[in-house]
């Protein structure tokens, strides 16, 4: 077992130079744990046997293992006797890797078909097949046995649709693309006891492995398609009980917004007449009467104005439902203009600092309905402040894409953030009528007519603070 030669290959694959290992023991580059293998190996050269490209692994210099081929045959004198050995060995490495990583491969390829829940098939160019696992057995009813070697579409495709998928299969062979390959389509397939059903199916090629073999992944949906055509007759359904809940609400608000009006409006006159016969004891009469029949008196004039103040906004509130609007560009100078009009007396009497920043733009709107709007805003501001507290409103615009925002802000006594989206619902009312008076309608006027022009409305408030009330509507072309 002397080592007697050492070329340059044997030097690259256990880096020994032939100065370092020829006299040495061929055992020296034995693993401890075969040596007996050498032994054996050494037993058969001297039967005169030759030993073929037999893989084993042997010791580097460095105490690293590699894995070697070895060809082996023994020599002989010229009397036949065995003198020696022959030993070729080939550094096999990466090829043991690769087989190594091949059947880790084929492991976890293994693995995968006999769990996956979907069947996987493989077919050859013709549509044989070639792998079917166990979820194709349960799925369609034909064992492994039953279906290797037979055609795909003879297997699972209803009669009806097999020239459709043998025409996919023919284009992908002659052009490399198709309509079957490389996406999910959603086709109806069929079992071994000849029941259909809806199932998705993928076709891809093994580029790595055979070009001319391909994977079928497919999936029985037809509980995912029962689900979705529920899913869709509930929405239907659905789509339908609002469309009729949508009519009514409809036609509920149209009853009540005409009953609101008709209400309204039949209701001043005897409340007029209830003010009027109020006036007249006051005025004819009020000899006959003492202090407290007076007072009351006094009382009733004072109700049956409220009622009238509620009324008029009831009407003016049930209008702005009712009412056409064309909506046309409206210069907001202008709308200003008449809401200073309108509130002239109010605003001389509370002293009111009323300021317009910059220029107002036009916007698309209708000066009606925006007066009633601005008009609301600005009384609000005037009344809404602290005793004693000289009222200040701030009147300014600014550009937003394409709309303007409409700043009305004041220094009263503002909204906490709680109670900002209350405010714009009819009736609602923070204060009490002794406090600050009014009928609780004027900012759902505000929020109605705005979204009756197509725009928005909202607040910047805190208490104490004042509040930042603001519109935005679309540009108006003037």
């Amino acid at each position: 077992g002397t080592i007697l030669s050492w070329n340059a290959a044997a030097v690259r694959i256990f880096g020994y130079s032939a100065e370092e290992i020829v006299g040495r023991s061929i055992s020296l580059l034995v693993p401890p744990e075969l040596q007996g293998e050498e032994e054996k190996i050494l037993e058969k050269l001297k039967n005169g046997e030759r030993i073929e490209h037999y893989e084993t692994a042997r010791s580097r210099k460095d105490g690293s293992r590699v894995d070697v081929s070895l060809s082996i045959s023994p020599l002989q004198d010229s009397s036949g006797r065995i003198i020696g050995a022959s030993k070729i060995s080939r550094d096999i490495t990466e090829r043991k890797r690769a087989e190594d990583a091949l059947r880790e491969s084929e492991a976890r390829k293994s693995a995968i078909l006999e769990t996956a829940l979907d069947a996987i098939l493989s077919i050859d160019h013709e549509g044989r097949v070639h792998e079917w696992n166990p979820a194709a057995e349960k799925i369609f009813g034909y064992s492994r046995t039953e279906a290797l070697g037979r055609k795909m579409d003879e297997l699972i495709i209803p009669s009806s649709l097999r020239e459709y998928y043998r025409d996919g299969l023919a284009e992908y062979l002659m052009t490399g693309a198709g309509s079957l390959l490389g996406r999910p389509i959603e086709l109806t397939v069929m079992r071994g006891d000849g029941t259909e059903f809806r199932a998705e199916l993928a076709i891809t090629r093994n580029s790595w492995e055979d070009p001319t073999m391909y994977t079928c992944f497919l999936r029985d949906i037809t509980e995912r398609k029962r689900a979705e055509e529920e899913i869709q007759k509930l929405n239907a359904d659905l789509e339908q009980r609002v469309i009729e809940r949508t009519a009514q609400l409809e036609a509920i608000n149209k009853e009540l917004t005409s009953f609101t009006y008709s209400v309204s409006h039949d209701l001043r006159a005897p409340l007029r007449a209830l003010q009027g016969l109020s006036n007249a004891l006051l005025e004819d009469y009020a000899a006959r009467f003492d202090d407290i029949g007076k007072d009351y008196c006094r009382r009733i004039v004072t109700a049956a104005g409220r009622m009238d103040t509620l009324i008029q906004d009831l009407l003016a509130y049930s209008r702005l439902s009712r009412t056409d609007l064309e909506l046309k560009a409206v210069d907001l100078a202008l709308v200003v203009s008449d809401v200073k009009h309108q509130l002239e007396s109010d605003l001389q009497e509370n002293k009111v600092e009323l300021a317009v920043e910059g220029v107002l733009p036009a916007v698309l709107g209708h000066r009606a309905t925006l007066g009633q709007v601005m008009g609301n805003l600005v009384s609000n501001a005037i009344k809404f402040v602290a005793p004693g507290v000289r009222p200040r409103v701030r009147i300014r615009a600014e550009e937003s894409g394409d709309f303007f925002r409409l700043w009305v802000e004041d220094n009263g006594i503002g909204v906490a953030l709680e109670h900002q989206e209350r405010i714009f619902r009819i009736f609602e009312r923070l204060h009490g009528v002794e406090t600050y008076p009014g009928t609780g309608i004027g900012l759902a006027i505000v929020q109605k007519g705005v979204e009756r022009l197509g725009g928005r409305v909202g607040l910047e408030s805190a208490p104490g603070e004042g509040s930042r009330f603001w519109i935005e509507l679309k540009k108006g072309q003037t």
